[in-house]
């Protein structure tokens, strides 16, 4: 008989958030292991947006449960307001007394083995914690990234007391608790003085091997974002000033051009789903570089791979905020097997997996971007076409999480 695992996950296809893609992965690869996974999740109204290109496995067509969740800045503010204290957990809190009322159902019904839930929505740890609280069953948590008390100044008081108690409640009932990065994990060790630290474990996020599959059926009548005969450099994601601030690559290029290095006639720099740019345009204008920088809208996530394949070289931006955190990009950036100029500090975990996987070049400042660009327009960087990349893969990262709950029930 397959053991069974209780996954409580806000985010799940359809939702385009990347949170769900973990989870997604893991559902999707876990029976290869022993465990037949049931998900608890919310009703895709919820969402802020929805992919519907995504592909739900077929073995959890009848495992999925959607519960109803409202979210506080769509369903419950008037003309754009609503009171502070309803999004001290998080937006969609609304959904903890119906997930705990259906999960309780589920686990009458399908008596699973292991209670696993993840963050960045808080109230799944909170649901997931009732539950094992209320049943008995061992619970595993998941971090996708530290709560913000954890490596975030200027917290409000009351948010981060809130978070404490919830991260106490979970962490002490839980059997084991897992992270993203080493890094993230260290500093809930630190934080909470954690004695026992046999029972926090990294499992890292990945690329997914069956989405660049997928690349293959798409229509060849797509246009390609980029201009032939020129470097692109291709980023692909969200943008903002406190955390991903593309002005130290825009200060680079600007010099690049000073320098005679590029010109428009040689170069690119494409955006997509980073918004329409009119945050930017200013500094662009100011620096002379608008008409090398172009910003382009949303496309579904198997699109946005086959650009990241077409592109000369991809970039990635993470700042200091970040250090305790990976994107899932970089994962899918190793794997499309381009060159990647890693915008982040060499020491942020973001900085060791890149460094570790060798997927391109470091530079955090604007003197390090320009002198790294300016290599690379002069020798064509390309990355070993048949390097083992699979220790990134979102199978392995299910394997590891599979011998966790193993470890679990035994």
């Amino acid at each position: 008989m397959s053991k069974k695992v209780l996954m409580v996950a806000f985010d799940y296809p359809p939702s385009r958030s990347v949170a769900g893609q973990r989870t997604l992965r893991m559902t999707q690869y876990l029976p290869e292991f022993g465990w037949e996974p049931l998900i608890l999740t919310a009703k895709t109204e919820a969402y802020d947006g929805l992919d519907n290109s995504q592909i739900i496995p077929s073995h959890m067509k009848n495992n999925i449960y959607r519960t109803m969740a409202l979210d506080v800045d769509r369903h419950l503010s008037i003309k754009g307001k609503h009171f502070n204290w309803m999004k001290v957990i998080d937006r969609w809190s609304t959904w903890i007394p119906t997930a705990i009322y259906r999960g309780l159902e589920i686990i009458k019904q399908e008596k699973p083995d292991v209670i696993w839930s993840t963050y960045p929505t808080m109230s799944a740890h909170i649901i997931a914690n009732v539950l094992a609280k209320k049943t008995g069953i061992p619970l595993i948590v998941d971090y996708q990234d530290p709560l913000g008390y954890i490596h975030k100044k200027n917290v409000p008081s009351f948010k981060k007391k809130i978070s404490l108690k919830v991260d106490k409640a979970v962490l002490n009932r839980c059997r084991h608790a897992i992270f993203a990065t080493d890094e993230a994990k260290q500093a809930y060790i630190d934080y909470h003085q954690m004695e026992n630290k046999d029972k926090f474990h990294c499992i890292e996020n990945g690329y997914d091997e069956s989405n660049f599959d997928l690349i293959n059926s798409l229509s060849e009548n797509i246009k390609s974002p980029f201009s032939a005969n020129k470097f692109s450099l291709y980023y692909s994601g969200v943008l903002y000033p406190d955390g991903r601030d593309p002005t130290p690559t825009f200060y680079a290029i600007a010099k690049l051009i000073h320098d005679k290095v590029i010109t428009s006639s040689n170069f690119e720099l494409v955006f997509q789903g980073s918004g329409d740019g009119l945050l930017y345009k200013e500094v662009l204008e100011h620096l002379k570089i608008h008409h090398l920088v172009t910003f382009l809208a949303s496309v579904p996530f198997v699109d946005s791979l086959k650009n990241m394949m077409d592109a000369t070289a991809l970039l990635l931006i993470q700042d200091d905020v970040f250090n305790l955190q990976v994107p899932g990009k970089l994962f899918e950036y190793i794997r499309a097997k381009k060159p990647v100029l890693v915008a982040a500090p060499l020491t942020s975990a973001t900085g060791q997996v890149a460094d570790k996987s060798n997927c391109g070049t470091i530079a955090h400042s604007k003197d390090e971007i320009y002198h790294a660009l300016k290599t690379w327009l002069s020798i064509s960087p390309k990355i070993e076409s048949d390097k083992d990349i699979t220790i990134y893969s979102r199978y392995e990262k299910a394997k590891q999480l599979s011998l966790i709950l193993d470890k679990t029930i035994n």
